[in-house]
């Protein structure tokens, strides 16, 4: 029975072996070691730059079309679309002071002329 027992482990240990992989975790069982995976390989920053300059190099800067000109030609456009209500306002009532202020002048001077 025993014979059969270490049959039966050895038949699991061969399926789960089949269906594992370690990344991180080196294990002692030696027919475990051949699942191992290697290390994976990150690109470096010097690489990562390289690539980047080489495709800044094949864009044609000059061409509005590019996507590197979002920019508006008007920096401040979007301002003045978000206050211009507040704008118009403010010159609706600028301009009803002034004509006010105007109006008391005129009332002082004929008031002045007047006496």
């Amino acid at each position: 029975m025993s014979d059969n027992e270490n049959d039966n482990e050895g038949q699991a240990c061969d399926i789960q072996a089949s269906e594992l992989h370690f990344r991180n975790y080196r294990p002692r069982y030696m027919p475990f070691r051949a699942l191992v995976l290697p290390p994976p390989s990150y690109p470096t920053a010097e690489s990562k730059l390289a690539e980047l300059k080489s495709a800044i190099k094949k864009l044609d800067l000059d061409n509005e079309n590019t996507p590197l000109n979002l920019a508006p030609k008007k920096v401040n456009w979007d301002l003045k679309r978000d206050i211009s209500d507040k704008i118009d306002l403010l010159d609706r009532r600028t301009q009803r002071s002034i004509v006010a202020i105007l109006q008391s002048k005129a009332k002082d001077e004929d008031e002045d002329s007047d006496a």
